[in-house]
């Protein structure tokens, strides 16, 4: 720690002794996903499906809430990582979803009763939600200028957050970017299942070739997609240059779009082939949204698991062959998200075609998606342990855990999209029985609130946590591959007596106030000023010698040597002085 090694895990404290009581958290959730089920099978024996349904959520709120505590807090600070991570995108995705439909509806209400093609909406509703996303990063990045208003309200912000270092700055910065990033882009990702679901749909090669159809409309969808994309970075670009070159904000908006768009590839094409493949194993194409009303067999069923756990181990193999043969970054990051996401779509249909064949006849409709809500849910948790352990094994190599470890960001996907299946329902019957008219506007305004509720809570507690841990995770793999060995030039750092330290004079009194995310921040630019000093000291010490050199032979007096050897070496003892003011200061901060 004195050396400026890596500050310890959030929660890290919480965290001592939970793995026993992890184990028995996650035995006690086992054993309620049991009795919930036995319950419901009993259910039409003795109570009514809405005795059962309120039993469910009682007892599965209070299991759910006590096992996030138990999973945030495990004992594993991997476990912890990915546990934070899955709750920020499940409710990321969720709060996504929701609105989407509750959008959606409405669009379809005004526009699909006048007869109007609705291909043609669905696909002008994909354009408009990519747009929305490409303007809401530029101005959250501050690429773009709107005028006095705009000015106005960024110069607000930017004095709120004046007082912050530059770490600190350029953090909030990139949380406000995922902020918008996050669930815009999963907005435009079904928006996109949507516009090539219903052209999935529509078969333009008549009977008996609808299969053939349905397959060919997925390179038809990577290739548009993709070509969207080129032009929207291709828009980036050229409103980078306006100003003479690519600064720091269009460099983050470019980087938070191009991420965002790969996800929206991965969400589509993944959705439409696994479209394919239920069509090949159930004989009939499920709706633009997945959905079918029949029941599928057991082998069915475990066909299609059997299908996503082949593209989990094709994620894993394309993982590594992209690292050995340094393939594009963003085709390997577009093909990993394909196979991360088609399994986690094939694991989701498959629990629903098994939890809908194997339910008793008075378990159907939300109660159901409840069941299988719980049942991913826990299942999810437990593989992320087991992928995990894994992962930690010795025998498996650099390339195999990253892999490995990627396939668990697709489990938040899996378990928002299926609770946001419960929700969705929810709203649609309570408002099936609003007064107020029409449906479809009361499902918005309830959409609305549950999001306004969520996504500030979501922003300020959860996704600062989650980036913080991704943070941390970077720099580990950074100092493994010895990337933190490279220095900053010399000519790039000012000379010690032009510069403070952002912590010089204070102590560990006047850092009470400040909270963890903040703390741990100050322990970061301390620890990379620690290494600029150090690199400072190096090239000091470099031009001591060589000025050493010069002097010597212009025959110098004693005296003036002296006296410049003494002027160089008071530098490097204020620069030795400062390192060892921020060694104490991390040590306080520990």
């Amino acid at each position: 720690s004195s050396s400026g090694g890596p500050c310890p895990s959030p929660l890290a404290s919480s965290a001592r002794g939970a793995g026993g009581s992890t184990m028995a958290a996650m035995m006690a959730t086992r054993v309620l996903v049991f009795a919930v089920i036995v319950l419901g099978v009993a259910a039409e024996e003795h109570y009514r499906a809405s005795d059962v349904a309120c039993a469910v959520m009682l007892l599965g709120s209070i299991g759910f809430m006590m096992g996030v505590f138990y999973l945030v807090n495990h004992s594993d600070p991997d476990f912890r990582m990915y546990s934070w991570q899955t709750i920020s995108s499940t409710i990321s995705i969720f709060c996504a979803v929701l609105m989407f439909q509750a959008i959606k509806g409405l669009v379809d209400y005004y526009f699909l009763e006048e007869d109007v093609n609705e291909l043609r909406v669905a696909f002008l509703h994909m354009v408009v939600w990519v747009s929305l996303l490409q303007l809401a990063l530029a101005l959250i990045s501050k690429s773009i200028d709107l005028g006095p208003c705009y000015r106005k309200l960024t110069g607000k912000i930017d004095a709120k957050i004046g007082t912050l270092t530059h770490a600190e700055e350029k953090e909030a910065m990139e949380c406000n970017m995922q902020s918008g990033a996050i669930p815009l882009g999963h907005i435009c990702g079904f928006a996109a299942i949507a516009a090539w679901g219903e052209l999935q749909q529509w078969n333009a090669l008549g009977e008996g070739w609808h299969f053939i159809w349905t397959v060919m409309a997925v390179p038809m969808a990577f290739g548009t997609l993709k070509f969207m994309f080129k032009l929207t970075d291709w828009v980036r670009e050229t409103v980078a240059v306006v100003d003479g070159e690519k600064g720091e904000s269009e460099e983050a908006w470019d980087e938070a779009a191009e991420e965002t768009e790969d996800d929206v590839i991965g969400l589509c094409i993944s959705f439409m082939m696994i479209q394919c493949l239920r069509f090949a194993l159930a004989g009939s194409l499920p709706d633009e949204e997945g959905k079918d009303e029949f029941k599928h067999s057991n082998f069915q069923s475990i066909s299609l698991l059997s299908i996503g756990m082949a593209f989990a181990v094709l994620q894993v193999t394309a993982k590594i062959i992209a690292e050995k043969i340094d393939m594009d970054e963003r085709t390997s990051n577009q093909i990993g998200n394909v196979c991360s996401m088609s399994f986690a779509w094939s694991l989701f249909f498959s629990v629903q075609w098994l939890v809908t064949a194997n339910a008793a006849s008075s378990v159907h409709g939300m109660l159901l998606q409840v069941y299988q809500a719980i049942i991913l849910t826990g299942f999810c948790f437990a593989a992320m342990f087991v992928i995990d352990k894994i992962a930690d094994a010795d025998w498996t190599g650099d390339d195999t855990d990253r892999a490995l470890r990627s396939i668990i960001l697709s489990f938040g996907i899996l378990i928002g999209f299926s609770w946001e299946q419960c929700f969705d329902t929810a709203v649609s019957v309570f408002v099936s029985h609003s007064v107020i008219k029409p449906a479809a506007f009361m499902k918005l305004i309830l959409s609305m609130v549950i999001c306004a509720v969520v996504i500030p809570a979501w922003r300020l507690f959860i996704l600062p946590t989650a980036l913080d841990f991704a943070r941390a995770e970077e720099e580990a793999e950074e100092e493994k591959r010895g990337d933190t060995e490279t220095l900053v030039t010399p000519r790039s750092l000012p000379s010690p007596r032009a510069s403070e330290s952002p912590m010089k004079g204070k102590s560990a009194n006047d850092l009470a106030g400040l909270t963890e995310l903040q703390l741990k921040a100050r322990m970061r630019d301390m620890d990379k000023r620690n290494k600029d000093m150090a690199a400072a000291l190096a090239r000091y010490e470099k031009e001591r010698d060589h000025h050493l050199g010069k002097v010597t032979t212009s025959q110098m007096t004693a005296q003036e040597l002296e006296a410049e050897n003494q002027k160089l070496q008071a530098s490097v003892d204020e620069l030795f002085a400062e390192i060892d003011q921020i060694h104490q200061l991390v040590k306080q901060l520990e």
